[in-house]
C-alpha cells in the first residue's frame, strides 16, 4: 500500500468510522464522475464499507450531448468495474436555467438546488441512506471567501458543515491536490466538467483568484478553516443561550406576522437580525422564494438601532415592513417605499390613514347604509388596509378586474389614487373603498351572499376627523 494511499485513506476511512453509522445504514456517494468524488468512492469501494456503497449520479442536462454521453459511460463503466450500484437521476433540459430565473439566483445555486431535490426525491429508494459528498478544504475556501465578499451572516461564515443530516462530507479536510495524487497513484479515471473552465461562473472566477492569493499566503485554506471554526464555535455559543420565543400573530398565518416593537427593541442587535430572517423564512417568504438580502431589512434594523419614534414603513424584498402604534406588521406582496403611500394593520373601531382620514369599522348583523359588509366569518386575518399596487384584481359579482382598470373607470385622477384604500386580508383584496372619495365601495364576490346564523358583518366606512 502507498504513502498516498495509506495516508489518505486511513483519514477519510476513520472520519467516516467516527461518524458512527449503524451497520445497516447504506451509504450513497454523490458521484459527479470528477476527480474528490472519483476519489472518495474508490476509497469506499476497497474498504469494509464496499458492500453497503453505492452512488447517485444527476444529470443537469447544462453542457453538449456528447460530452454528457462520455461523462456517463465513464460512470457507467467505473461504476461496473468496482461492482458499485449506480442510481442515476436526469433533470429536464433547461429546468436548472429556469428555476435560477424564477428564483433570482445563479446557476450555480440553481442547479445545487436542483441537486439536493433530487436525492430528496428519492428518499425512500435510498431508504434513509447516508449520502457522502465529496466537498474539500479548496470547496469550504471558496465559499468562504464568496461569502465574505457577498457580506454573509455568521451563519454562513461557519462555512459548510460536515454534517447535516443525510449528508456527509468526509473530505471537508482534505485538500484536492491530495485526492489527484490519489487518483494518478492509483489510475483512477475521472471527467473534469468543461463548465470548470467558464469565468462566467463565480466559483470559476473566485478559484482563478485564490491561485493567486495562494502565492501570498500558501497557508490560506487551512488559516481560512480556522477562522471557520472560530465563528462556529461563537455561533455554538450564542445558541446555548435560551432561544427566542417570538410573541405576537406567528405559526397560523401564511405571508404576514405581526409583533410588539418594545419586544424587538429588547433584543440584541444580532439576535434582531437573526429573529427577522428567522420570520421570513417560517412566515413570510413564498414556495421557492429567494432568500431575503440583507440590504432588505438594514434599513428597518438601522432605524431600531437608533431608537427613532414615529410611525413608519420600509420595503423589504418584495414585502413591507410598518411600524404603527407600538406595533410591527410584515405583511408579503405589498412593497410602499414612496410618499403618498400606505399601510395599515385594521384596527376595529378606527384605523388612522393619511391626514385625519380613518378608516372606521364596527361589528354588526345588518348591512348600514354608506358602509361596505364584509362578511366577519369570510375575512382570514390579518386584515389590513392600505394603497393599492401594481397588479391588484379582486373578484366582485361583476367579475375579476384589475384595480387599475377600475380606477380608470372611476376617473381617478392617477395621483389621488394612492388615497382609495383597498382592503385585504390572507386570502387578497376583499373590498375597495372609493365612495368617500366620490366614486364608489366595491366588496369582493364572496360578501355578497346572505349571512348564515351567527354571522355578522365588519362595516367598513372611510371617515375624516373634524380640527378640534
Amino acid at each position: 500500500m502507498s504513502t498516498i494511499e495509506r495516508d489518505l485513506s486511513s483519514r477519510v476511512l476513520k472520519r467516516i468510522a467516527d461518524y458512527r453509522f449503524p451497520d445497516s445504514r447504506k451509504l450513497v456517494v454523490a458521484y459527479s464522475g470528477g476527480p474528490d468524488s472519483a476519489a472518495l468512492l474508490d476509497i469506499l469501494s476497497k474498504s469494509a464499507y464496499a458492500g453497503r456503497t453505492s452512488a447517485f449520479y444527476v444529470d443537469h442536462a447544462l453542457r453538449p450531448p456528447d460530452e454528457m454521453e462520455q461523462e456517463r459511460t465513464l460512470v457507467e463503466q467505473f461504476c461496473g468495474q468496482m461492482h458499485i450500484p449506480l442510481r442515476i437521476a436526469e433533470l429536464e433540459k433547461g429546468s436548472v436555467h429556469a428555476r435560477a430565473h424564477d428564483c433570482g439566483i445563479g446557476v450555480e445555486a440553481s442547479a445545487r438546488e436542483m441537486r439536493y431535490r433530487a436525492f430528496m426525491g428519492r428518499s425512500e429508494e435510498l431508504d434513509g441512506a447516508a449520502v457522502l459528498t465529496a466537498h474539500t478544504l479548496d470547496d469550504q475556501a471558496e465559499t468562504l471567501v464568496m461569502r465574505v465578499f457577498q457580506g454573509s451572516s455568521l451563519e454562513g461564515l461557519a462555512g459548510i458543515p460536515e454534517v447535516r443530516e443525510p449528508y456527509y462530507r468526509p473530505l471537508l479536510h482534505e485538500q484536492k491536490s491530495a485526492l489527484l495524487d490519489y487518483l494518478t497513484e492509483h489510475l483512477v479515471p475521472s471527467w473534469t466538467d468543461s463548465t470548470n473552465e467558464l469565468d462566467v461562473y463565480t466559483r470559476n472566477r473566485v478559484r482563478s483568484a485564490l491561485e493567486e492569493i495562494e502565492t501570498i499566503y500558501p497557508g490560506y485554506r487551512k488559516a481560512l478553516d480556522t477562522l471557520r471554526m472560530k465563528i462556529k464555535w461563537a455561533l455554538e455559543s450564542l445558541d446555548s443561550i435560551a432561544p427566542v420565543s417570538l410573541p405576537g400573530t406567528f405559526g397560523r398565518l401564511s405571508g404576514s406576522a405581526e409583533f410588539p416593537l418594545s419586544w424587538f427593541l429588547s433584543l440584541q442587535p444580532y439576535t434582531r437580525m437573526q429573529v427577522l430572517y428567522r420570520i421570513w423564512g417560517d412566515h413570510i417568504a413564498g414556495d421557492g422564494e429567494r432568500q431575503l438580502a440583507f440590504a432588505s431589512i438594514r434599513p428597518f434594523l438601522e432605524h431600531c438601532r437608533n431608537n427613532l419614534p414615529g410611525d413608519s414603513v420600509f420595503s423589504a424584498g418584495g414585502s413591507t415592513i410598518t411600524i404603527q402604534d407600538g406595533i410591527v406588521l410584515w405583511n408579503r406582496g405589498v412593497a410602499h417605499n414612496r410618499k403618498k403611500r400606505y399601510l395599515k394593520s385594521v384596527q376595529y373601531d378606527s384605523t388612522p390613514l393619511f391626514n385625519a382620514v380613518y378608516l372606521s369599522t364596527i361589528t354588526s348583523s345588518i348591512l348600514q347604509p354608506g358602509a361596505a359588509g364584509l362578511i366577519r366569518e369570510e375575512l382570514a386575518d390579518p386584515l389590513i388596509v392600505r394603497s393599492a399596487a401594481p397588479g391588484d384584481a379582486m373578484t366582485a359579482v361583476q367579475g375579476t378586474k384589475h384595480l387599475s382598470a377600475l380606477f380608470s373607470d372611476w376617473k381617478v385622477p392617477p395621483e389621488d389614487r394612492w388615497k382609495i384604500p383597498v382592503l385585504e386580508d390572507r386570502g387578497g383584496v376583499q373590498a375597495v373603498l372609493g365612495a368617500y372619495f366620490g366614486y364608489a365601495d366595491r366588496v369582493a364576490a364572496a360578501h355578497t351572499r346572505q349571512l348564515r346564523q351567527h354571522e355578522h358583518y365588519v362595516l367598513c366606512s372611510i371617515q375624516k376627523r373634524e380640527s378640534v
